[in-house]
Parts: structure tokens; sequence; C-alpha cells
């Protein structure tokens, strides 16, 4: 690992009150040059670790601290714990001419003591004791970078499959997703639409387009997660979103209400004003993954999906922005008088696959609610 190079890697600081004892260090640690670390010495111990802060402020890196035991102030045990609660990847190296075992038992302890080396010290030793210490910082720090590259990795990953979704299909780790898995779950699908986007589209240009779109979708997108629910994808200029566990159908209500609100706050700031249909149903799905081993998707699927994509539908030839299913209202209780919506029944569709009707409301705002905003 460790070899000529002109690059700057770090800095070796190294203490002792004695004089003589850095000049021979420095000269001994002239190969370190080579290897692209620079070697500071001092007498002092408040001085050195005054260096360190500096160091560490410009962002040095210190791989290794080099300190006697016995010295006036500060002993060295003492130092290298203060050592590493400024630093506690550096490694440290404490110099003792005295079998002082308490001290290297405390320095071990508390200060994660890397070695100590008996004075006098062969050259040999020394920088033995040097490169693999400066090897293993240098080995640590490369499993951190790749941690933190990691968990950025994972939260990128997360911005394209839900949370809620992992917890799923990911019960063995991300790298253990399978194509092909699937779970019934009970469900409320929020479907969500721009009315007239196509002629919107042919007005505005592709980049001022993706800018409305996602500025759009970053405002109606917010009362879904506030009301616990999760966006399944984006599709085009659709949104279809997910509620599970208790309650989730009231939810989804009290997010769709909400994503209204929030387009005509929305609209306030806008040249051109949008409207949108949103569609509720509430049933079994099957929830998973679905593709190749080359390409997968997490999604859900079922009757019930399209069942709600028709409701949404249903909202552009009656022109009431929310329409919701009677299987939705169902799962609602009919004496919860903290709700903020009305529901009036509309009619009856026969949805493709299906026996039987189903009964459809449009959902408005109470007056109170209204008159409030």
């Amino acid at each position: 690992m460790l070899g000529p190079t002109s690059k700057h890697r770090g800095v070796i600081i190294c203490v002792d009150d004695e004089a003589m004892i850095l000049t021979s260090l420095r000269e001994q640690l002239r190969e370190v040059n080579d290897w692209g670390f620079s070697v500071e010495v001092t007498t002092d111990g408040e001085d050195a670790l005054e260096l360190l802060d500096e160091l560490l402020i410009e962002g040095e890196q210190v791989p290794l601290f080099i300190s006697d035991q016995i010295m006036p102030g500060i002993k060295g045990d003492e130092l290298l714990k203060r050592v590493k609660e400024r630093s506690p990847e550096t490694r440290g190296v404490l110099l003792t001419g005295q079998a002082d075992l308490r001290a290297v038992e405390r320095a071990v302890n508390q200060a994660n003591l890397y070695r100590y080396l008996s004075k006098p010290w062969e050259q040999s030793d020394l920088l033995m004791t040097v490169r693999s210490a400066i090897e293993s910082f240098l080995t640590d720090q490369e499993l951190i970078a790749r941690q933190c590259e990691l968990q950025e990795t994972n939260k990128v990953f997360r911005r394209f499959v839900p949370e809620p979704f992992l917890r799923r299909i990911a019960t063995k780790g991300v790298t253990g997703i399978e194509v092909g898995y699937g779970e019934l779950v009970e469900v409320t699908i929020l479907f969500s639409d721009i009315r007239g986007f196509t002629s919107i589209s042919e007005q505005m240009s592709p980049p001022n387009l993706m800018r409305m779109l996602n500025s759009y979708f970053a405002a109606l997108s917010e009362p879904i997660h506030q009301n616990g629910g999760f966006i399944d994808k984006y599709i085009g200029d659709a949104i279809m979103a997910i509620f599970d566990g208790p309650n989730h159908a009231q939810r989804a209500l009290e997010a769709a209400v909400d994503m209204q609100r929030a387009l005509t706050q929305w609209n306030q700031k806008q040249s051109l004003p949008l409207r949108s249909g949103i569609g509720l149903h509430s049933g079994e799905v099957v929830i998973g993954t679905v593709g190749t081993h080359k390409r997968m998707d997490s999604t859900v699927l079922g009757d019930n999906v399209n069942l709600c994509a028709r409701l949404e539908g249903l909202t552009k030839e009656h022109g009431h922005p929310i329409i919701v299913s009677k299987q939705t209202l169902d799962f609602i209780s009919h004496h919860d008088e903290q709700r903020s919506w009305e529901a009036h029944l509309l009619g009856s569709t026969q949805v493709k696959g299906r026996m039987e009707a189903v009964e459809y409301y449009h959902v408005t705002e109470r007056a109170s609610d209204q008159t409030n905003q």
C-alpha cells in the first residue's frame, strides 16, 4: 500500500521533551517523506495538541501520533488519550524508557494504543511499526469512505424504492431482492392525474414542462407523506400512491382533500394554473417485484388497482376532483365527526372483469372547513 509518491497524504506528529530524541526520530523517519507524509516534532504535549487541532481544522490526515511517556506536564498515556478524543482514527505509539506497564495499560484501554517501543529502539523496528500503523490507518479510512458511499447509495436507492416496499421485498437486505416476490395486503390506492395535460405540454418547452411537473409533484406529494402514505410511482403526469396499515382509507381520503388544498395554493403562484382528478379505492392487492434479473421494479398489482385507475378517469366525466369507491367509505367510521370532508353518491360503474357494479361517490370539503381556509 505504501510506496514512493509525490502526493501529500498527511502528517505524523512526534512529541518528546528531549530535543536529541526528536532529532533522531526525524532523521530515522525520513523514509516516510517518500510515502507522502511529513513529520512535525515538538517538545511539549500542549503544543502537540494545538498542532493536532490546527491540522484537523485544515483537513489534514494525522495517521500517527508518537509520544514519549515520561515528560514534564502531560504524561504520554494521558496525551494519547486526549489525542484519541480529538481524532479517534489516529494511531498512537508510546515511547518509554522504563518498564511502566501501568502507563501502557492505561494507553491501551483509554487511547487505543497501537504499540509501545522501549528506548532505545532499533530503527528497523521503528520503521516497521510506523509503516504498519499508517497502513492500518489508511485501510480504515478506505473502509469509512466505502461505508459513506454505500450509505449515500442506499439513500439514493430509497428515492426510487419506497421504504414500505423495502420492508417487504428486502427482508434479507437489498442484495436479497428477487424477481417474482409477492405479498397480498389490504391497502387504499390513490391515483391523481392532471386534467388536460396533453394540451398544456404542447404550450411549454420540455425544460419548462419538466420544472413545472417537478414543482407540482413536490406540492401534491407532501400531503401523501404527511398522511402516512407513500408514492408507488410517477407515471407521466400522474401520481400513484399507497396507504397501508391502520386507518389506511381514512388517511388516504384526508390526503386527497389536502392535495386539492395544496393545488389551490400552488396555483396561486403559477401563470398556468392546473386542475387534477383523484380516484380512491380500497381492497387487497399484491405488492412485490416484477421484471427480470437484469431490470426489475417494485409495484402493486391486482384488479383493485385497475378499478382505482377507472375511478380517477371518472373525475373527467363528472367534473369532480375527488371520486371514491363505496369500499373505501366502508372502511371509514361513519361516526367520525373530525373528518374534513363529505361524500355524495354519484352512481355506479361496471369494470371489466367484475360481475357487480361498483358504487362511487364524489368528495368535497365540509362547508365549515372551506370557510376556515
